[in-house]
């Protein structure tokens, strides 16, 4: 079998000598010189990394190369942010996290399914991240009529200027980390079966039952207790935390029905869910470093620009919910209509 050139692919190739016990060629098309040997394909090791979720040691086994020359061929993994030509989004915008201090901020495009922005982070999500976020957004020609966001604190303020929606799953988990899935108290059981209800009832109808709620139980929620140092407390205090946080968060938790030209969805835990699988095949090694996970996290969103692109692996409900998705895109063809009615873009 030929030799061939590994610059130019000739095969008019001969021997030139030997350097460090191995054999030298020279390519008489291009003139240049290469070591012979198989050649390690930078792409086979980056799949083998990313996909088949190999470490180091792994890699320098089935490759026949020490740990620092794999670490050296995915040190030089680069990845450009792809822009979308798709200006006029709505988006979703969470953090998932991988372990306690590991973790990525992402913008998603709500209909098109597409990873606008990201960011990884060490430690806890801030406000500051999904500013970041839009500004880039912003300099890059986007025009955001609309966000569906979870609850953190100053989020909705940040971005006064835009409809904003809480996502709903985000407010029932909330209230279930105050209240646990079994309280004792039966006030507390009542609210937590019926925030349960707040995606199926109008801002009407929950507030109003709500208000009945409090009605009954107001003497529970400001009955308190004195402890041995004489202080006094409130007796179920993470009782009024989750009722205080529902009144806190009321009026951003329909802003779908203030807008009802704007196709809003009321959670994003979808978009929690399909990141959660996306990323689900890269999963953390102990062995190796979060910059090394960043860069296979990198690749993996840009290995699937579009999230919902392959769907046989999503559960019936969810493949339901992206076929309602699919038909919500019609709002695309007609956002220039709205520009007078919502002039709240950025």
């Amino acid at each position: 079998m030929s030799k061939k050139s590994v610059f130019c692919s000739s095969l008019n190739v001969v021997k030139n000598g030997h350097k460090a016990g191995k054999q030298l060629y020279k390519c008489k098309d291009c003139g240049r010189q290469f070591v012979g040997g198989k050649r390690i394909n930078l792409s086979d090791v980056e799949h083998d990394y990313i996909e088949g979720k190999q470490t180091l040691a792994q890699l320098s086994i089935k490759y026949g190369i020490c740990i620092k020359t794999v670490w050296n061929m995915l040190g030089s993994m680069r990845h450009k942010r792809v822009i979308s030509k798709d200006k006029d989004v709505i988006v979703e915008m969470d953090a998932i996290y991988w372990g306690r201090y590991f973790g990525i901020v992402v913008i998603k495009d709500a209909f098109r399914n597409k990873v606008l922005w990201y960011k990884f982070i060490r430690g806890h999500e801030r406000v500051d991240d999904y500013v970041e976020g839009v500004d880039w957004l912003k300099s890059h020609g986007f025009k955001i009529w609309g966000i569906v966001c979870d609850g953190l604190k100053g989020l909705f303020e940040a971005f006064r200027q835009i409809p904003v929606q809480m996502c709903q799953f985000h407010m029932i988990s909330i209230v279930r980390r105050y209240l646990t899935k079994n309280p004792d108290v039966e006030a507390a059981r009542e609210l937590l079966a019926l925030v349960k209800t707040l995606a199926m009832k109008n801002q009407a109808t929950f507030m109003e039952e709500l208000g009945q709620w409090h009605s009954r139980h107001e003497e529970i929620l400001k009955e308190k207790r004195i402890d041995d140092f004489g202080k006094k407390h409130f007796t179920c205090p993470r009782l009024r935390s989750a009722y205080l946080s529902i009144k806190h968060h009321a009026p951003w938790l329909w802003t779908f029905e203030k807008f009802g030209d704007l196709p809003l969805r009321q959670s994003c835990s979808l978009f929690q869910c399909v990141i959660g699988l996306l990323f689900a095949g890269c999963s953390s090694a102990e062995s190796v470093s979060s910059s090394a996970n960043s860069q296979r996290y990198t690749l993996s969103i840009k290995n699937h620009p579009t999230i919902f692109t392959n769907r046989p692996h999503l559960t019936p409900s969810v493949s339901k919910v992206m076929e309602d998705v699919d038909n919500s895109c019609q709002w695309v063809t007609n956002i220039y209509k709205l520009g007078e009615k919502f002039p709240r873009t950025i």
